[in-house]
């Protein structure tokens, strides 16, 4: 998903099915670029294309201002749940 030409940075971390408590889902967590807004299912849609369908995101897909990231440049997944939701953001797709 990082390689989206609207994507500035993007972390993917499992979430919990709504339906079935032993599976998961993916979720995305993704900083867009300023000048080039798309919506989530944009998102979905490009993963499916460019990957297998069990990437897509479809545990829904949340925008945030940027990734949170230690001092050695690796994502903190723990704090993206966390980080304020912009507008457009869906769970569950």
């Amino acid at each position: 998903m990082s390689q989206h030409p609207s994507v500035a940075e993007a972390a993917i971390v499992p979430t919990a099915h709504r339906r079935d408590a032993t599976s998961c889902k993916v979720r995305a967590y993704v900083a867009q670029k300023k000048k080039r807004k798309k919506t989530e299912q944009a998102y979905v849609d490009y993963v499916a294309e460019n990957l297998s369908v069990h990437k897509a995101p479809t545990g829904g897909v949340t925008f945030i201002e940027q990734v949170p990231r230690n001092a050695m440049k690796k994502v903190i997944a723990r704090e993206l749940p966390e980080c304020t939701r912009l507008p457009g953001s869906v769970d569950y797709l």
